[in-house]
């Protein structure tokens, strides 16, 4: 008798859900309805960025080089060294993939500050590790970050410390202090910097990363660049 396919699964893969955004799907049938939920660029590409796709599709039949060229740009952008400092992805979310499966095996543990962005969990349940939320304190009708609460929730199984900067959804930072901290701690620290743009690059992190082998920065094109 043959087994159906979810006996072949990896026991932590079963309980999970299918990652769906339903509230697309929506907007996708009903054009009429204001796009509001994703945080988009409301305005089509420039004539400029058609014409460059249009140039690239016709060489679309090979393989890409490293992108050196557009990660050394980015690189200099952010006072980085080199283009070997950039790794670049379909989104910041196969880049939290990557890292995930570079550092976690089942059991391990992942620290997040909640409420924050849902992938960092979706991704540590996905290779069997456990997420561990640390709540957000409210103070002077406001969220704040709990570093404190962070720095006690690290254990032996700790492989990964992942902070929002500034927070999604709550748009808040965390003190810079804190960062330095959670950063000596040498454990993997990736710094979700998705709406830095919005503050201005004053507020990113990403001068740790020369002193910090353990901090990652991630960025997306998805929203100030949409």
């Amino acid at each position: 008798m043959k087994k159906s396919m979810d006996n072949y699964f990896v026991p932590w893969i079963k309980p999970l859900k299918m990652y769906v955004s339903n509230h697309i799907e929506l907007a996708w049938k009903k054009p009429s309805l204001h796009r509001m939920m994703s945080n988009e660029n409301p305005i089509p590409p420039s004539a400029k960025i058609l014409k460059t796709i249009e140039k690239y599709s016709k060489i679309a039949n090979r393989y890409p080089d490293q992108g050196l060229v557009i990660r050394g740009k980015l690189a200099k952008m952010n006072g980085l060294e080199s283009a070997e400092n950039v790794v670049i992805g379909n989104g910041s979310s196969e880049i939290y993939d990557m890292a995930f499966r570079t550092f976690l095996m089942p059991g391990d543990e992942v620290i997040q500050q909640t409420p924050c962005f849902g992938i960092y969990k979706l991704r540590c349940d996905l290779l069997g590790g456990k997420i561990i939320s640390v709540p957000m304190e409210y103070r002077d009708k406001k969220m704040v970050y709990a570093p404190e609460g962070i720095l006690k929730a690290v254990t032996s199984k700790t492989k990964i410390i992942v902070i929002a900067n500034p927070n999604n959804p709550t748009g808040n930072f965390m003190d810079e202090k804190d960062f330095v901290r959670i950063a000596g701690l040498g454990i993997p620290f990736v710094i979700d910097e998705a709406y830095i743009e919005y503050a201005g690059f004053k507020k990113s992190q990403s001068r740790l990363i020369k002193k910090y082998k353990n901090v990652i920065i991630t960025r997306t094109m998805s929203k100030a660049y949409g």
